[in-house]
Parts: structure tokens; sequence; C-alpha cells
């Protein structure tokens, strides 16, 4: 093998050029979409592959050595995140009164990728969990975020949707497109790493007040609403022998039934957790964790839904998914509502998979 050390350089020594896989410029075959078949293809009928990965941008003066870097190595799509927003025990007036961050990339940055034949994926929300009175404490910088309970409060749904009108509807000064009609944008997500089974451990017993008391009235309608009454559930809920998960004080007309520890169920899948955990934990019975699962898997796709609806009235024509991060299988399932599904994995990457197959 010979030693080779990687450089930000882009001079003659780079050994490898791989930009004539780039189609210049971005965008000259029409808007991503998804074919019958699942697959990536441009409106031109041409297929569409993506190699990349997630950046800040650099200054200005670099911006053109950077991007030839990338068209060099094959990369031909780019992740970008609307800028931090910070978090606080007042987001909800912090947002109103400072928006959602600066929009990033900057219009020179994208016109330049654009003629380099690099695409954009650019998430619409992102937030940092620290803020002064937060840090230091994980649970208190969680709650002071709108991950998770966006899920729940229509307050907080309602509240990013002007900023990315804005972006959407904004025109780039050098390529004189609006981000809504320019098919170098080859999608966009939604919200960063954010789910119900992530946020807060994915366990909304630990959620902060109000929101641990509306998810649990949610969950009880939602029994409910499934099961009729508490006769009724209490048949569910019980097992061929005979024993019931139901509590004599539960009731999901008073809103009494108590939710599931569902991120511990998460955890334990696969190790037998069903038979070694007793039918008396009213947070680690099999059957509540399966309906508690089916509740959450129901309130995100109600809430995706809305929020894919919004993006088609006003005319964005990409393939949307919902977030980066997803622990669990109904998490994926939440998502069936878009064109793509996006897995985020760390330091090791990203995958992005499309399709009918999502079920």
């Amino acid at each position: 093998w010979i030693p080779y050390a990687l450089s930000r350089s882009v001079e003659t020594h780079f050994p490898i050029d791989l930009s004539y896989t780039l189609d210049k410029p971005a965008g000259k075959h029409g808007f991503v979409k998804v074919d019958k078949d699942g697959r990536f293809v441009f409106e031109d009928g041409s297929s569409a592959r993506f190699w990349g990965f997630q950046l800040s941008e650099p200054g200005k003066e670099s911006i053109p050595q950077y991007l030839d870097r990338c068209a060099k190595m094959g990369i031909n799509c780019l992740r970008f995140h609307i800028r931090r927003q910070s978090g606080g025990p007042r987001i909800k007036e912090a947002i109103r009164k400072n928006g959602w961050g600066r929009f990033t990339p900057s219009d020179f940055f994208f016109a330049e990728a654009k003629k380099r034949g690099i695409y954009f994926d650019i998430g619409l929300d992102h937030h940092a969990y620290v803020s002064e009175k937060t840090e230091g404490d994980y649970a208190a910088r969680q709650a002071a975020t709108p991950k998770g309970v966006i899920f729940i409060d229509v307050e907080i749904q309602e509240l990013p949707k002007q900023r990315i009108r804005t972006f959407l509807e904004q025109r780039n000064s050098l390529t004189g497109q609006r981000y809504m009609d320019e098919p170098a944008l080859a999608f966009v997500e939604l919200y960063n790493e954010n789910s119900l089974t992530t946020h807060m451990w994915g366990n909304v017993l630990n959620w902060p007040e109000p929101y641990r008391d509306k998810m649990k009235g949610m969950w009880n309608r939602w029994l409910l609403k499934q099961y009729k009454s508490r006769a009724g559930l209490a048949q569910a809920w019980t097992t061929c022998d005979g024993k019931c998960a139901l509590h004599e004080d539960e009731d999901p007309a008073q809103g009494t039934v108590a939710m599931a520890d569902l991120h511990r169920g998460i955890k334990l899948a696969g190790t037998g957790w069903d038979r070694e955990f007793a039918v008396d934990d009213e947070k680690m019975s099999a059957i509540r964790l399966n309906d508690m699962a089916r509740f959450i898997c129901e309130v995100e796709s109600s809430f995706y839904a809305s929020m894919r609806a919004f993006l088609r009235k006003l005319g964005f024509r990409q393939p949307i998914f919902g977030t980066g991060y997803s622990f669990c299988p109904f998490g994926l399932k939440s998502q069936g509502v878009f064109d793509t599904i996006g897995i985020g994995s760390g330091p090791s990457g990203s995958a992005v998979f499309v399709g009918p197959e999502h079920d």
C-alpha cells in the first residue's frame, strides 16, 4: 500500500478525479421524483443516483476550491440544515422573535455547486439543545426544544411554516430561480433527528408538563376510539391464559390508563422481554407496548401527513422525507406518507430508502 494523506488541496497532485461522473449543471434533467418501482429518477426518465455528505459552508473565498474537491471525489449531493436555533424554557417566544435561524447554503454556494453538477438535500428544521438556563442537564435540554413535542403541540407546529414558505419562495440572486422551482434542490427533510421514539430517550414518561399529561390524554382517547369502552379494552388486553394487562383502576373514558414505557420495550426487543416481564407491570406488558407503538406511529403519521400537505399546497414538487433518525420499525413506518425514508447512522453516514416497500 502507498501511504496517502488526505489533503484539502485540489491541485494536480490530488490522485482521484471523478468529476467526469457529475452531469453538469445540476437540474438539467428536471426535478427528482420517485417512479412506480420506487427508484429515484429525473423528470426526463433518466435514473438519479446520489453520493454525498453533510457539511457546513466554508468562507466565500474558499467555496470554488471546496466544491472542486467535492466534484473530484464524485460527490453530487450535499446535505445542509437551516442554521441551529437555540432552545430554552421560552422556546415559543424565542422562535417568534428570532425565527428559526439563518438559511443555508448561501446563494453563491448553491449557484457554484449547481454549475458543477452538485445537488442539495436541505433540512428545513434543526435545533440545538443547549440554552443558558438548561446547559448541563440532558433531560432539561431536551425538554427545552420543540423536538418530540412538535408532534402534539399545534401551536409549535404552526411556527416553522412561515419560515419554510419564505425559504422556498425566495429567489436565488445568481441563478434567478426560486428554491421552490429549483431542480438542483433534490429533496428536503422536515426535521433533523426528530421522533417520538428518540426525543427524551424515546420515553414520553420523561416529558415535562404539560406535555406528558397531554400525551396521556391523547393515548386514552386513542384507546377509547379503538376499543369503544373499558370492557372492550380489557377484553383486547387479556391473554389466552386469562391474564388481563388492564388494571382495575384504569379506564380510558376517565383518562386513567397508564402509558407504556416504550423506550425500555424497544431496548429489550428481541431479548424475550415479553416473556420475562410480568403482565402486571403496567409499563411493560407486551399488549400495552404493542398498542403504545401503534398509537405513537399514528400520531407521527398524522403530523407528517399534515406537513406533506402543507408543502404540496405551496407547490413543492420534489421528494420529501420526515426525519433522518428513527430507532425502530414503527418510527420508520410513520414516515410512509412520504416518497422517501431517511435513515441516519451517525458518523458512519446515512442512507435514503425509497419506494413502495415502506410497509
